[in-house]
């Protein structure tokens, strides 16, 4: 299979986006239209998560047809479909399938890590294939996940393995969008260098094994858009990765801090941009029709692509 980075370049060029959609459903933010007939079947007596799974998969066919070209990939949060159960995994499953058949790249938001097999399996589901009377089958089939760093280096192994193999991508947890960040990823080490220098000196050093034609590796990281200096200082350290940029909008980051992180090359590449609440947050979600669903969510798109072409162009 062709290489991550090389897939997700050609996905940026045919959508003309840095933009993931971020696909982290709440019952309460779901377009009424939807969640009413599943309301109703519920109080006749069918079982409340049965009803949840059906009201996420006809969201899930609603939306993906309207991110299908106007963004580079989606990123669906695990925790957002694990906190309806089974009935929510089953969701989450369901979306990985029609993001194929609609051509769409698929980062799976799992922030995986842990250690040996436990690491082993987490990959398996997520990147690789799972053995079931001795037959190799793909579960989740993601085109990238999420990892965590932070048991070490070693847990990393498991992942790459099977990137390498099937052609997957990796973002490792380098230095997040949230505050509390800085108490972890920014303390020095004995020599001088920040726990998230040491983390991307290891993506680079890695960098290789997953390397595309395309000249970035999909041995990539995550970077947040509202650490911009911190992201400048990473992106030295890791000239050929591709970084997955999370805090644009709801967490304060704006289009211009997004891009800092991006290669200093003309023309600026290297970075995708996240986007969760600002595209499918509704205060007055009760309320929505399917028409001002749709129409409301383009424009949130088409605004977000605006501003960082704009950034792109200025920077």
């Amino acid at each position: 299979m062709q290489p991550f980075a090389d897939r997700l370049t050609s996905a940026i060029t045919a959508s003309g986006s840095v933009l993931v959609a971020g696909l982290d459903p709440k019952l309460e933010e779901i377009p009424g239209y939807l969640v009413s007939k599943h309301k109703s079947a519920q109080s006749a007596g069918q079982n409340w998560g049965a009803s949840v799974e059906g009201i996420l998969r006809e969201y899930i066919d609603d939306v993906l047809p309207l991110l299908a070209g106007r963004v580079a990939a989606i990123k669906p949060n695990l925790a957002f479909y694990e906190q309806y159960g089974s009935h929510g995994l089953a969701a989450f499953s369901y979306l990985m399938s029609r993001a194929k058949e609609l051509s769409l790249l698929s980062i799976a938001d799992a922030k995986r890590g842990d250690i040996g097999s436990t690491a082993q399996a987490y990959s398996a589901a997520f990147l690789g294939r799972v053995r079931v009377f001795g037959e190799a089958h793909p579960v989740f089939d993601a085109d990238a996940l999420t990892v965590s760093p932070y048991l070490g280096f070693d847990t990393l192994e498991e992942y790459l393995k099977d990137c390498v193999q099937y052609g997957k991508g990796l973002f490792v947890l380098v230095k997040t969008s949230n505050p509390g960040s800085a108490a972890l990823q920014g303390v020095s080490n004995t020599d001088g260098t920040t726990v998230a220098a040491k983390v991307a000196s290891w993506v680079c050093e890695r960098g290789s094994e997953l390397m595309g034609p395309c000249g970035l590796s999909g041995l990539g990281a995550v970077v947040g858009a509202t650490y911009p200096a911190e992201a400048q200082e990473l992106r030295a350290l890791m000239p050929k990765s591709y970084f997955l940029i999370p805090g644009l909008g709801a967490q304060g980051g704006s289009a211009a801090d997004a891009v800092s992180g991006f290669t200093a090359q003309r023309p600026l590449r290297g970075g995708i941009v996240n986007v969760s609440r600002g595209i499918f947050s509704f205060s007055n979600a009760a309320t929505l029709s399917k028409q001002s669903f749709t129409e409301e969510v383009v424009k949130r798109i088409d605004g977000f692509n605006a501003s960082l072409r704009v950034a792109l162009s200025a920077s």
